[in-house]
């Protein structure tokens, strides 16, 4: 869920709940610590859950016609110190022919120097099926001024075509080291039984942690978390999640209980409870927690309400906050939403409760482009736009998210903003870019254009146009905010020096006459 109570915010909202007063610190450690006090993934089932979606994707793409894809996001957040909106982050993805993302790079705005840093690198590469088999991670070296590997991870998969391993190995020198590892075993094609994580240690693999699951007839799922300790030689009860089901398989009940060694039972400590209409619309979430070990009692924490109109699209939520003094509800923040003709969610406006009246905090409008769908766009690894999700744990493997039908996009994406009313009531504090190009059948390893060849790429220093054009024929080189950078006549087999140029995405556009190529390189 969206929802968050910025520092400046929580600053002057100081409120009284039953002669409890709410500031910065309690308030905000109360949200953190009571909505969210899950455990979480481990870095290998992370890893495992974020392949598996990345295949789920990609098999899709490989079935249907996308006609777009996602060049870059840009976004920008308000800077206290000039008063004004900055650049923040930029990431960009490189595609195959297939359209299979190959590259992702993600860059982080220094203000001092005025430019982009690159922070993080990925590059994926895929069987025929579009399964990923290797993920190659980089970290930027700054007195190089390069992208040095630093991890890889190796993917295999059973006759199924269910992840069977996931092995990771470290650079060391100008080799690679085994790290840790995942295995997966399945009592059915696509049912996993067992994840088993080890890792590496004076030449040989230790275990570190086992994940058991069991399924039951009445739609209730168990999963125990065991870790192993060295000193007994044996696995250990650490954690055990309880999911249930309705006979429409709507997620109803979500527990999580650690085990108690001197008691040796399993003690709940959070509590999910979730409730739909008759179209299956998620219309309440309630959470519980356990606040004293010696009670078995839980204690209600928070409480989410949504109200839908007849075709399913969201109009409100509204959460809650648990009064323990007088034993009751108390509303805390409403969230209203709106949509235009297409059904795309256009605006949202967040309310505290303030002395019995709610006052605009917050309001996020977004922008869509209505000749592109979403159905037939590539939008590797961002997060549904605007939908909520109450994040069960991603170490269940499977895609356990109770998500409502609302703000489901129709059309993709061209950007948002975002105002906190409380700094101004027409300043921006967040705004986020979206740059799509239309697909085409330029490779990422080396971009051609038609007869033309314009390699290497990524490039360094030297970039070489070769091939027959005819005279006149113009090259020209734009930024991903459409900046023309560099604009040059071609003669034969042109060099063009782009050493000067600062790491990143650029699209170039060569035109002649009767001919016009586009096309991408990476400036490395």
């Amino acid at each position: 869920m969206r929802h968050f109570l910025t520092p400046l915010l929580l600053l002057i909202f100081g409120f009284s709940l039953s002669g409890q007063t709410w500031n910065l610190e309690n308030l905000a450690d109360f949200i953190e610590n009571h909505q969210l006090n899950l455990k979480e993934p481990s870095q290998v089932l992370e890893k495992a859950l974020r392949i598996k979606k990345l295949n789920a994707g990609n098999q899709n793409l490989l079935r249907s016609n996308a006609t777009h894809q996602l060049d870059s996001v840009v976004t920008l957040e308000y800077s206290t110190s000039t008063q004004m909106l900055q650049p923040d982050r930029k990431q960009f993805f490189l595609y195959t022919q297939e359209g299979l993302v190959t590259d992702e790079q993600v860059y982080r705005w220094d203000a001092d120097a005025t430019e982009w840093n690159p922070f993080l690198r990925y590059r994926y590469t895929h069987d025929d099926e579009g399964r990923t088999t290797e993920i190659l991670s980089f970290i930027w070296n700054s007195q190089g001024s390069q992208w040095v590997p630093e991890l890889l991870d190796v993917v295999t998969y059973n006759a199924d075509g269910d992840m069977e391993e996931v092995n990771t190995f470290i650079r060391n020198g100008g080799g690679w080291n085994n790290y840790d590892r995942a295995e997966f075993t399945y009592s059915a094609p696509g049912v996993i039984e067992q994840i088993l994580e080890q890792w590496w240690e004076n030449d040989e693999w230790v275990n570190d942690y086992l994940i058991t699951y069991s399924y039951d007839t009445d739609r209730l799922w168990n999963v125990i978390e065991q870790f192993w300790d060295d000193d007994f030689e044996a696995w250990q009860n650490d954690i055990r999640w309880e999911l249930e089901e309705d006979d429409r398989s709507n997620v109803i009940r979500f527990s999580e209980f650690e085990w108690d060694d001197f008691e040796e039972e399993w003690i709940e400590e959070n509590r999910m409870l979730f409730s739909y209409d008759l179209n299956d619309n998620l219309i309440e979430q309630i959470i519980f927690f356990l606040e004293d070990f010696d009670d078995d009692e839980l204690t209600p924490d928070f409480r989410f309400v949504l109200h839908y109109d007849d075709d399913s699209f969201l109009l409100s939520d509204t959460s809650f906050l648990w009064d323990e003094f007088e034993g009751e509800w108390v509303s805390f923040i409403l969230t209203e939403y709106a949509y235009d003709a297409a059904g795309n969610p256009i605006y949202e406006g967040s309310y505290i409760e303030f002395i019995f009246d709610w006052e605009l905090f917050s309001e996020r409008e977004t922008t869509f482009d209505p000749q592109i769908l979403m159905e037939n766009t590539n939008l590797p690894f961002l997060d549904r736009f605007g939908v909520f999700d109450v994040n069960l744990p991603l170490f269940l493997f499977d895609d356990f998210s109770v998500i409502y039908n609302g703000e489901i996009m129709v059309n993709a994406p061209l950007g948002y903003t975002v105002k906190e009313l409380l700094i101004g009531p027409e300043t921006i504090t967040e705004q986020g870019i979206y740059y799509y190009s239309e697909v085409s059948p330029t490779s990422v390893i080396e971009a051609n254009a038609g007869e033309l060849r314009v390699y290497p790429n990524p490039v360094a220093d030297e970039l070489i146009i070769k091939g027959d054009y005819p005279e006149g024929t113009s090259l020209s080189l734009f930024d991903l905010q459409g900046r023309l950078i560099i604009n040059k006549q071609l003669n034969s087999d042109q060099q063009l020096f782009v050493g000067g140029l600062k790491p990143g995405l650029y699209l170039f556009r060569i035109e002649g006459e009767g001919m016009i190529q586009h096309g991408k390189i990476v400036k490395q």
